[in-house]
């Protein structure tokens, strides 16, 4: 790193300052940028050593600010952003000076920066910037049909690409929730998803929520264990042995080790064991004559997955996607309408996967995507 890898702005900014002192300052702000989402302690040292070096120039009170932001630091947030606007002249910080007067409980003040003759100059991404946050406010203050009227106009359209546009979408649509009009408000988080490639919103948890789809992410918060790999079939945890209070069927012990107390979860009389269910697979045929239609409402069930047998026997399913839900681009056989069949019976589905190679996001799409053209796409 040489410390000139900052853009041409800060650069000029830089050149009031000697050219050792120059770099070492860039560096500072290059770090600063590199860590504020991943260390923001680390930024946090590199925005003060960059400020003990070069305190007159305005980008590096801008970076202290921003981590100060970054942190809700707000207080100090709106120090360093008003430091940096009377050293540069410059009023693209605006936006952040509303939203902290926001966060500090300052409605009218942040309202007052707002209506500012400089805010109506400002670029348009600026502009942009200052309706969301304003939009916010109203909410705030209750006044949810300000908040929608102060997002609407030409800016206003769907699949717009520019950076402030999943998040005035996304306002849009909280806005839209607020008033009640929940089948608009679900096409515009939607809107905000399509175009959201950095994730800057929770537009598709927000779709998932309207849908009432769960989405589990079984990963979260396990601790690696250094004896996990000699862990034997019985050490099945209680986590992965119901989520949310939802029991997920499990095959009995493949060893047969099911003698005992006969109160594990995978118990179960060995000449079963070739008919016992696998897992609540939502692409079993509905006619299966190997069902056992008397089982007893709320037990396990004995027999093979068919739908009905399911919905008696359970009260929530796990589904595996690829190859159980959809296959390649379409839906496998009967799986929609099983799906389906149990959700209209309040079973509820939690989706299961083991590849990351995909943002959650995309598991969405690839759902509704897969849907027949005469079933909800909603998953």
């Amino acid at each position: 790193m040489t410390g000139l890898e900052v853009d041409r702005a800060v650069k000029s900014e830089l050149r009031t300052l000697s050219k050792e002192n120059a770099q070492g300052v860039g560096a500072h702000l290059v770090m600063v940028a590199r860590l504020l989402d991943e260390n923001v302690d680390l930024a946090r040292a590199h925005a003060d050593a960059a400020v003990r070096r070069a305190g007159r120039v305005p980008a590096v009170r801008e970076a202290r600010g921003m981590v100060a932001y970054h942190e809700g630091d707000w207080n100090v947030a709106l120090t360093e952003f008003r430091t940096a606007r009377r050293l540069s002249g410059s009023h693209h910080l605006l936006p952040y000076l509303i939203d902290c007067e926001r966060a500090l409980g300052r409605p009218e003040k942040a309202l007052d920066l707002a209506r500012a003759p400089e805010a109506a100059r400002l670029p348009a991404a600026e502009r942009a910037e200052i309706a969301i946050v304003v939009s916010g406010i109203r909410r705030d203050l209750g006044q949810h049909e300000a908040a929608l009227t102060t997002l609407e106009g030409p800016h206003l359209t769907p699949g717009r690409r520019e950076s402030w546009a999943p998040r005035m979408y996304y306002a849009y649509a909280d806005a839209l929730l607020e008033l009640g009009r929940t089948d608009e408000a679900r096409r515009w988080f939607q809107h905000a998803a399509d175009v959201d490639e950095d994730l800057q919103t929770d537009a598709w948890e927000r779709l998932d929520e309207l849908d009432g789809t769960v989405v589990v992410d079984l990963m979260d918060d396990v601790e690696e264990d250094d004896d996990s790999d000699l862990a034997g079939p019985d050490s099945v945890s209680e986590e992965n042995a119901d989520v949310d209070g939802t029991a997920e069927a499990a095959d009995p012990d493949p060893a047969g080790d099911t003698a005992g107390d006969g109160e594990g979860l995978g118990a179960a009389d060995p000449a079963d064991a070739d008919s016992t269910d696998r897992g609540g697979e939502s692409h079993a045929s509905p006619e299966d004559p190997g069902a056992q239609a008397d089982t007893e409402e709320g037990s396990r069930p004995a027999g093979r997955s068919d739908v009905s047998t399911l919905l008696r026997g359970y009260r929530g399913l796990v589904c595996d996607l690829d190859g159980v839900v959809y296959r390649g681009g379409g839906a496998v056989p009967h799986a929609v309408d099983a799906l389906m069949a149990a959700r209209a019976k309040d079973v509820g589905i939690i989706y299961a996967t083991n590849n990351a190679s995909r943002p959650r996001r995309r598991w969405s799409t690839t759902c509704a995507n897969s849907a027949s053209s005469s079933t909800p796409t909603t998953w």
